[in-house]
């Protein structure tokens, strides 16, 4: 429990943090299982499986089970349901269903929507045929008595029907309310029975022929008011608009509409009764206007939809989501997607809260002493990410997970998975100063790929060997003898416990200033052993000379030894103006090798070595140290 907390701490402090940050999931209980999904109407998912539907709300809820044929579009909040070809039931829109199997009704071509209330249905009755009802929300007939042997849909708040007259011999018409009752109930100048025809009321006006006159009502006066045309020829008074053969003068088009020709003028309905035309006398032609249905507008999108190689992928608020990986995306909403995944569909949504973290080396600098370190990868997934079923994947090729071992476990705000080994190759600019370096990674969970997370670590190369020359001082008969140098290499301090012998190349360059420039070139080394070599070098006239020991390992840059050669030169005696020089032993010039700091290059062309590590150890990371170990 404390390494947890310690190790969350860190991963507070040294988690890479994403701006605007998101993670993808599928819609609850929508995941890409279904055959099709839809967006109706009303913004409500209509799902298919097996040649069935449903529909789910907008926060993924089934409240319709898949079991129909088919569901009408919504109006007025209620929706036709069919199964095997017939009208069983409604809904609403959060899915109370009215079941009205039971009394076989049937649904009018044109009219299988509500209207002010009211679902005009059909039931063949005998001995009558097909009868009409109207049902309400709740599924009730509201005019259970009524034989209605003609009925159109409500509009305005009104219908038209025809009832039998006694004895079932003729009909007439009538105009109704959402109640069943007769809207000229009580009126004298209308007797039922006289109405020839009776129109649809569309915007608040309808028509009404009654003893071969045309009459004008409206909802707000449903007293019949009389048509009039002018008279011709310019003379003041005006005419009735009659019919004088009623039945003579109608006609029923082959396309269900109703043409009504008057001496002055003609009438044209559509098959609801709805008007579509009139001409009054001389007067040209009047064209109803058509009502327009009025088409939702959604709120712009957070999402946006990327392509490549044929497949579709997300972006979330301007940033990428999921790469491309779908069929299709086939809707886009204002919080949700729908999409096709290997021929099925789902939804996808975005929690703009989560995010996938990646932690290194629990979040301290990385510090490389051979070609290859190994180092723990924490990763912190969202809590609806099943962490025992997400893979992590590298996308560096310098970075390696081993997933043996991998330690998984769940949490109230996130999951976990921690790998205990992530092999890690040396980049090949690395120096011995902290830098940082960056590796990708991306995580595949509940058949998503996640975007491409980067995450950087301060990386250096710290010092593995020390070089320490056996003699820090020699004596030279002359200036011009050459020194014999011994030196061993020993590992550092921090690496003392790592017992592994490394493949190494030992390189020696002797250092002069010649003209302004100091020169390097390379003088002849000789292994004794893996800590024992040796290397003679000469004296050069320059003001400044030294020597260089490169010690690289395969694949690793090289760690240079810069070292100081001080030659201290007996001056000669001093001989007065017409003295005669002493005759003096010849005095020995002291060489003092002195040690310099020592600096990483880069890494150079792969040497050839036959290299094997399985790499360092990871206990005691600190920062290079900047002074060679020397002899005494």
């Amino acid at each position: 429990m404390l390494r947890r907390n310690l190790l969350m701490l860190v991963f507070l402090i040294c988690t890479v943090v994403v701006a605007d940050a998101q993670v993808a999931r599928w819609a609850p209980n929508l995941k890409p299982e279904f055959d099709r999904i839809t967006v109706n109407n009303v913004g409500l998912l209509e799902v298919e499986r097996d040649k069935k539907v449903g529909l789910y709300s907008r926060d993924w809820k089934e409240i319709v089970p898949i079991e129909y044929d088919s569901i009408r579009p919504f109006r007025e909040g209620r929706a036709a349901m069919y199964k095997e070809g017939h009208f069983v039931a409604f809904t609403d829109t959060i899915g109370n269903i009215i079941n009205v199997s039971n009394y076989q009704y049937s649904l009018v071509e044109g009219a299988e929507d509500f209207s002010c209330g009211a679902l005009l249905v059909k039931r063949y009755q005998q001995p009558f045929g097909w009868l009409y009802h109207y049902i309400n929300y709740d599924g009730r007939s509201i005019m259970p008595d009524q034989y209605l042997i003609e009925a159109y849909p409500f509009s305005n708040g009104y219908a038209v029907v025809s009832r039998y007259v006694e004895g079932n011999t003729t009909r007439y018409y009538d105009v109704i309310d959402t109640n069943g009752r007769s809207a000229f109930a009580g009126n004298d100048n209308m007797n039922n029975v006289d109405i020839q025809f009776a129109s649809t009321f569309v915007d608040g006006e309808a028509i009404v022929i009654y003893k071969n006159r045309v009459h004008k009502i409206t909802t707000e006066n449903l007293v019949p008011d009389q048509i009039y045309v002018d008279s011709p020829e310019g003379k003041k008074n005006k005419y009735k608009v009659t019919i004088s053969d009623f039945e003579g003068s109608r006609q029923y088009l082959v396309d269900g509409r109703i043409h009504i020709a008057a001496k002055n003028g003609n009438f044209m309905f559509d098959k609801f009764r709805r008007l579509e035309e009139y001409r009054l006398g001389d007067a040209p032609a009047v064209t109803m206007p058509v009502p327009q249905p009025q088409t939702p507008v959604e709120d712009k999108s957070v999402f946006e939809v990327t392509s490549e190689g044929g497949l579709d992928g997300l972006n979330y608020m301007g940033e990428e989501l999921l790469p491309p990986q779908f069929d299709k995306v086939t809707y886009v909403g204002n919080n949700f997607v729908i999409v096709r995944q290997k021929g099925k569909y789902g939804v996808i949504t975005a929690d703009g809260d989560a995010d996938f973290h990646f932690t290194l080396n629990s979040g301290k600098d990385i510090d490389f002493r051979h070609n290859t370190h190994d180092v723990e990868l924490m990763v912190d997934v969202p809590v609806f990410v099943d962490q025992d079923k997400a893979h992590v994947a590298s996308l560096s090729n310098d970075c390696r997970i081993f997933y043996n071992g991998a330690m998984r476990s769940a949490g109230v705000r996130s999951n976990y998975i921690t790998f205990n080994k992530c092999m890690l190759t040396i980049p090949s600019d690395i120096t011995g100063a902290p830098r940082d370096h960056h590796y990708n990674f991306r995580v595949e969970y509940d058949g998503l790929v996640s975007r491409t997370y980067d995450v950087s670590a301060k990386e250096w190369y710290v010092m593995y060997y020390n070089v320490t020359p056996d003699v820090l001082q020699y004596s030279l008969e002359t200036p011009d003898d050459a020194i014999t140098v011994d030196f061993h290499i020993s590992k550092t301090e921090d690496a003392r416990f790592d017992t592994q012998s490394y493949p190494k190349e030992v390189l020696v360059y002797q250092l002069a200033e010649i003209d302004g420039e100091v020169k390097e070139v390379r003088i002849d080394c000789t292994k004794f052993s893996e800590t024992h070599y040796q290397f003679a070098i000469a004296r050069v006239e320059s003001e400044r000379q030294g020597f260089l020991i490169h010690v690289r390992e395969e694949g690793c840059p090289t760690y240079e030894y810069p070292f100081e050669l001080n030659f201290n030169i007996p001056a000669p005696p001093v001989v007065e103006e017409g003295e005669t020089a002493p005759v003096v032993d010849p005095q020995p010039t002291t060489v003092t090798i002195n040690p310099e700091k020592q600096r990483v290059r880069p890494a150079p062309p792969t040497l050839g070595l036959d290299i094997s590590s399985e790499g360092a150890s990871t206990a005691g990371i600190r920062h290079a140290q900047t002074t060679v170990s020397a002899g005494k």
